[in-house]
């Protein structure tokens, strides 16, 4: 079993909070449920509070309308406070469908906004799932933001939420913008997929460093 408890701050807009299905529980409920029953000790953290019951760690930082300029102007403050190992970044829909502004500058000033601050953190950062339709211009421009981040010697990973087998009658709440319960799952099992190895490798780090022989 892992032996250490990794942090995670989720980071993001109405997404991250969970406006649509799951009673506010976005795809944080159903991630805890696969992380833990991988046998990872995860601790969510974060200023808000959502999600239902079954979630048995509410924390996050997922503020509803917001834009990459409000993050950028309180996560300093959020890292300092919480102290992350890894930071989950889902944002930038709003900057795109509440303004008409395709914020790939300001993507890439956060990302390295979060490595200034917190310089051994271990960052993913998701695109949107293909609704609506509009979203695909910002999508289209995340991988190679984050790649190049990469190249950089940055700890940062794409996390392609995009891939979702997206079935509008299914996916999409009532409000018919954000996810239904069937949606966010679809999406937690994405960012597990593209989360565990490396959650997996943080967490077994200090394990490593307790066994080792010498012969």
């Amino acid at each position: 079993m892992a032996s250490k408890t990794i942090k995670i701050m989720p980071v993001g807009d109405s997404c991250t909070e969970g406006m649509g299905g799951g009673e506010m529980g976005s795809y944080r409920t159903e991630l805890y449920r696969l992380l833990t029953q991988a046998g990872l000790s995860i601790d969510f953290v974060g200023s808000q509070r959502s999600g239902p019951s079954s979630l048995p760690d509410k924390d996050h930082e997922g503020h509803s309308g917001w834009t990459i300029p409000q993050i950028a102007s309180n996560i300093n403050n959020w890292l300092n406070t919480h102290n992350p190992d890894v930071v989950f970044l889902w944002i930038g829909g709003n900057d795109l469908l509440l303004n008409g502004n395709l914020n790939a500058t300001g993507l890439s000033n956060l990302i390295d906004q979060i490595f200034t601050v917190k310089p051994n953190v271990t960052l993913f950062v998701a695109d949107y799932y293909p609704w609506p339709e509009a979203i695909k211009q910002y999508n289209a421009v995340i991988p190679g933001i984050v790649q190049q981040k990469a190249n950089a010697g940055k700890k940062v990973y794409f996390v392609k939420l995009s891939e979702i087998q997206f079935d509008r009658n299914t996916d999409i709440s009532w409000d018919g913008l954000h996810l239904s319960e069937i949606g966010y799952k679809k999406i937690a099992n994405i960012w597990y997929k593209y989360t565990i190895d490396i959650l997996r490798a943080l967490a077994g780090e200090t394990q490593l460093e307790h066994h080792h022989h010498h012969h």
